[in-house]
Order: structure tokens, then sequence, then C-alpha cells
């Protein structure tokens, strides 16, 4: 259980953000696996939102680009063909639409940023 919070305490929050689906091999989450068995699973982004103790302080924000790019041209064409393998798979608008639905300009809204490479 955790301790109950003070006041002035300052807190972290983290949000998933769905960017979209991909299939993968089962192999790659669960051991031992079905050779030809395979799940579609979230594309993720994540937001980690500190909030200061001081009064009148600006929230910090640092996301974490896991997602799938808003379109697979976006990707090499040697990724292209690797992506075509993990059909059925579900691109969206990308992580920046979706911050700004969410109320976020991710330029001015997000203080740092981690990325993901994605090398096939």
């Amino acid at each position: 259980m955790l301790p109950e919070s003070t006041p002035g305490q300052a807190t972290v929050t983290v949000s998933a953000i769905v960017t979209g689906q991909i299939t993968l091999p089962e192999r790659f989450f669960v051991y031992p696996a079905d050779k030809q068995a395979s799940r579609t699973v979230p594309s993720l982004a994540f937001v980690i939102t500190a909030e200061s103790k001081t009064p009148g302080a600006a929230p910090r924000r640092m996301m974490f680009d896991l997602g799938l790019r808003s379109s697979i041209y976006d990707y090499t064409p040697a990724q292209q063909s690797h992506l075509a393998n993990r059909e059925p798979h579900e691109i969206g608008p990308g992580v920046s639409a979706l911050l700004k639905q969410g109320g976020l300009n991710p330029r001015a809204d997000i203080d740092k940023l981690g990325l993901a490479r994605i090398i096939f």
C-alpha cells in the first residue's frame, strides 16, 4: 500500500498513447511459444508529467516515443518490406497529432524527447 499524499508533494504521472497496432511473433513475448503463432499488440508512446512542488511552476513533460510513424512511407524501403510481414497492422495519425488531440502542443509542452530506434 502506498502512503497517503501530503500537501505540496511532487507527483509524476505516466500516460500511454496508443499510436497503432502491429502483429508480432508470439516468441517475442513468451517462451516456449508456437513458432507460427502471432499476436496483434499496441504500439505505444509514453508521456511522463512531473508536477513541481513549487507553487505556480509549470509541469515538466518527457515523452518516450516507441510508437509507429504516421505513414508506412516514412520508413525506409527495407522497413516497409518488414512491416508488410507484420500484418495486420494499423498505423495511426502519429504521436504529434495524438498529443494535439489531447490538448498538448508537441513543441511547446514536451520538454524532453526519447526515441526508439527500430533496426531491421
